[in-house]
This record gives C-alpha cells, structure tokens and sequence, in this order.
C-alpha cells in the first residue's frame, strides 16, 4: 500500500510570524499574508514545515479545537500563495510529487547545458533527457565542466553519466516502449537559434525553451508554449522586420552542431543555467514563466534585462490550428 501523498511548505519559502495570527509568507512584492490564524493552524503550519499527509493535518488540528473544513480551508489558502507542493512518499528523501512525473529534454550539451541538466535533476525533475552527439574536446575539459574521462565520450553521454553519478534515481532514458515526449525541452545554442530545430516541436506542440550564449552575454527565452506564444520564428521575423539584412547574418551567427566551439565563461553559464532551470520549473509546476513572451537578457556583471516579444503575424504560429502551419 503506497503512502499518502503529503504536503509541505515549499523548500526555500521564508516565513515569518507577524503578530500572533498573521503570518507572512515570502519576502518583497512577492510576499502573502494570512490574516486570523488560531493555534490550530499555526500547529499546521509548523507541521508543513516538515510535510505531512491532508489527514494528519486535520488530526493534528481536531485535537486544538480546529475542525476540518477550516484546516481544508487553511491549506487551499496556502496552495494560492504558492506555498505548498506536495511531496511523494517520506522523509528528507521525499521529492516533489509532480516534478518526479516530468520531462525534461536538453539539446546541446555545452557547459551551460549540462549545468541545466544538472540543475533540473537536482530540482527533482523525474526524467531529464540529453542530446548532443558532438565529442568532449580538451577544450571543454574544466572545473564544473568536463572531466579527462569524459574525452572519448560523447557530450551528451558524458552528461548522462554525470547525472547519473550526482542523482542515481533520475531517468535518462526513453521508455523501452518507445519514444517519449517530454514535458519540456531547453534549446541550448550559441550565437543565434536556428528556428528550423523548434519546428517540430511547434508542430507537435511541445513547449520548449531558448537558451543562448553571446559571448560576453546570455539570454534565456522565450519559453514559447505553441499555439499560445512567440516562437523562435516570430522572434526571427520582428528582428527582420527591423533590419532586413538579419536573414544574412543569422546562418552566419547560428553555431552549426558539431561546428566550432564558442567559449562559455563559467559564471555566465552557471548564471544562464540557474535563470533556464527557474524558467523550466515554473512551466512544469503550471505557473506562468517570466520567459513566456519574453528573452531574459544576461550580462557578464550578472544584470538581468527582460525584453517583451509578441508573436509575428507572417509566422502563423498562433493562427487557429496554427501549429500546423508554422514554419
């Protein structure tokens, strides 16, 4: 018999007692305040701090006077105020219940990907997918990034391994049944996307994610859910509407797979790596990713810049039955 789903304050919330009865959740414009707590529902709180089933929660609360609904009313509180994620099975080794039913795919294994994968298996993604056929060189060796054994590997294996020696429970591969279509898929290139990789997932309407390295700057976006979002090609197209000649420029400035490699400071794929993670889990928990519609623009000082995108009307992607008639 499995055990009940539990409930738990999400990992990294800060919290704090106002006044008897009104405790904050979060910090800044993102902060939520409960108003009217009794001592019933400050036992359930604490008792989130470590999760708990939605049961044992009303027990724990009858046993102070709080009846059901009001622990039930409590807890839907705290769900809108993101507070909560529920949890499967227990202990410290508990991941959360729906990310360890996800999946997420990673195309293109440089350091700024493997750092994604990294961070997506470590956040508790259940299936975190590598592909990037292209060879390890004694250029990508370094520390936080490839290792001299990974040489005769490809990147994506050596990622692969790496996943699995940091978070042995994660799935790396498909299913023997066959192909798998991940939840999300994070493109990760050099110079400029190249719109043509994203087709398919338009078509088949995946929502996937932009992640660029521009040398001394990064940028992470759009996260486009097709049908409802600008894609890659809409971004292509307003950039063309404002220089006709980037067309030209774009094959030139797009890094070829297994083409040269482009240098990727540590600190900027480690920053551009931590922004696409944020990006990725926000879409997979259903909430609205600050990418959707937008890049978020990196700098080598660590600035963030965000830029809003619309989709172009010459793409098509969000026509009625649009994602058949990208591209």
């Amino acid at each position: 018999m499995s055990a009940p789903t539990s409930l738990r304050l999400r990992p990294g919330l800060l919290t704090a007692w106002r006044s008897p009865g009104r405790l904050q959740l979060g910090v800044g414009a993102v902060a939520h305040v409960l108003e009217g707590l009794t001592t019933a529902d400050e036992l359930v709180v604490d008792a989130l701090a470590t999760g708990a089933d939605p049961t044992s929660l009303q027990r724990l609360a009858a046993l102070h006077g709080g009846p059901p609904e009001r622990t039930r009313a409590l807890l839907e509180a705290l769900a809108g105020a993101g507070a909560l994620e529920r949890v499967e099975g227990r202990g410290p080794g508990a991941r959360p219940d729906g990310l360890a039913r996800t999946c997420a795919a990673v195309v293109g294994a440089s350091p700024t990907g493997r750092a994604v994968a990294l961070g997506l298996a470590a956040a508790g993604v259940g299936a975190v997918l590598v592909e990037d056929e292209a060879p390890v060189t004694r250029a990508d060796v370094g520390p936080a990034a490839f290792s001299p054994s990974d040489l005769e590997l490809s990147r994506g294996a050596a990622v692969v391994r790496t996943l699995l020696r940091h978070h042995p429970s994660v799935r790396v591969q498909p299913p023997p049944a066959g192909r798998v279509r991940p939840d999300v898929v994070v493109l990760v290139a050099s110079g400029a996307h190249d719109a043509r990789r994203a087709e398919p997932l338009v078509r088949e309407g995946v929502p996937h994610l932009g992640v660029l390295h521009l040398g001394a700057a990064a940028v992470v976006g759009p996260l486009v859910r097709p049908g409802d979002s600008a894609c890659l090609r809409c971004l292509d197209l307003h950039r063309t509407d404002r220089d006709p000649e980037w067309p030209r420029l774009l094959p030139q400035l797009a890094a070829p797979p297994g083409g040269p490699r482009r240098p990727e400071p540590a600190d900027l794929a480690a920053l551009a790596a931590a922004v696409a993670v944020q990006q990725v889990l926000a879409q997979l928990r259903g909430h609205e990713p600050a990418a959707l519609d937008a890049t978020l623009e990196l700098d080598g000082a660590g600035a963030l810049g965000v830029r809003p995108w619309s989709a172009h009307p010459a793409c098509g992607c969000t026509w009625a039955d649009g994602v058949l008639a990208a591209g």
